[in-house]
């Protein structure tokens, strides 16, 4: 998987905006997970069919075969559906915008997803197949709350060495000099920093950004992160990433019934087998966050509008698995007007 590249994805952002403003395509979606397999697959169910020619379709390595190149992940990469007709303007507002598009094929009724490369077909799949054709599965969860034993006593003593090396870790420490490697300050619109405070060195508890010049409408962006209740109970965890999300935007005054959600899951792999013998009480870990995410945003108020999962935490290391705590992440936005505050 790509890492993101946040210039990149700006181009591709203001890119979108103008070509949906001037109607040169009808639908968008992204190469997220799957790629082209999945943003094609997913779009031609609504013309019923699709042709796809990989061989114009731009690669970030050389060398890689038609099933790679129709199953690869990219971070900045959107699959459009645009008129013929409107082919050209599309194209020539992709080179004002330095945004770089290819077309890779035509919507049909076929019935199928159908591949080629290089004039030779690769691949054939009837739609119902592709959509229908693999059951849904059913994996088990079984819940028992985890006996977590009482702190130990803090030892005695004035600033001892475990208080200097508690304040290392990386998970205390601050966070500032990877947060200074992103610019807060890109078109001059940040009202509430990253960083407050006389020396502009203390996290804020949540960013405002204006949403144009000379406008009082703004958008305050936090988040709620909390993997350390995960070895307790991951209900109480997401609960309270939520709960903490929520407090933040309001202490720099936000609109309490303005407020949307962002639910963010990283998990390790629930499902059950050999190398995965605990897979049902994960699965139960995701069951229990998810009841909670549910519960805390109907109580509150907040409309979930988007979101993302992961669900292959896990690696191999020196003939050991080692999986990550499954910590659930929530992010707060919210359009708020600036003069209130003022």
């Amino acid at each position: 998987m790509q890492i993101g590249d946040p210039i990149t994805q700006r181009k591709l952002y203001e890119f979108l905006v103008e070509a949906r403003d001037a109607g040169l395509f009808r639908a968008v979606t992204d190469n997220g997970a799957g790629g082209l397999s999945s943003s094609v697959g997913e779009m031609c169910t609504l013309s019923g069919g699709a042709e796809v020619d990989l061989t114009e379709a731009p690669l970030k390595y050389e060398g890689l075969q038609p099933w790679e190149i129709f199953l690869s992940e990219a971070q900045e990469r959107m699959t459009l559906a645009v008129p013929p007709e409107k082919w050209k303007a599309f194209a020539t507002l992709a080179r004002r915008r330095d945004v770089e598009v290819a077309r890779l094929g035509h919507f049909t009724g076929s019935g199928q997803l159908r591949i080629w490369y290089q004039g030779r077909l690769y691949g054939a799949l009837a739609l119902e197949f592709l959509h229908e054709g693999c059951p849904r599965m059913e994996i088990p969860a079984v819940w028992s709350a985890p006996r977590v034993a009482a702190p130990p006593p803090l030892p005695e003593g004035d600033c001892p060495e475990w208080v200097v090396r508690v304040l290392e870790a990386l998970n205390i420490r601050s966070t500032e000099e990877k947060s200074r490697m992103y610019d807060g300050e890109v078109k001059g619109l940040s009202v509430v920093k990253p960083y407050v405070g006389v020396r502009s060195d203390v996290p804020s508890d949540a960013t405002v950004i204006r949403v144009e010049y000379g406008e009082h409408e703004g958008i305050a962006l936090a988040e709620g992160v909390n993997p350390f209740l995960s070895d307790l109970d991951t209900y109480a965890m997401a609960a309270s990433v939520v709960d903490e999300g929520a407090r933040r935007i309001v202490s720099v005054g936000g609109r309490w019934d303005q407020i949307a959600g962002l639910d963010n899951f990283c998990w390790p792999d629930p499902v059950l087998s050999e190398g995965t013998p605990d897979g049902p009480y994960k699965m139960a870990q995701l069951v229990r966050a998810n009841q909670a995410l549910y519960d805390v945003c109907v109580a509150y108020g907040i409309p979930l509008i988007s979101g993302k999962d992961s669900m292959k935490n896990d690696s191999v290391r020196g003939g050991r698995k080692i999986s990550i705590p499954p910590p659930c992440y929530f992010r707060r936005l919210e359009n708020w007007t600036m003069c209130e505050r003022q």
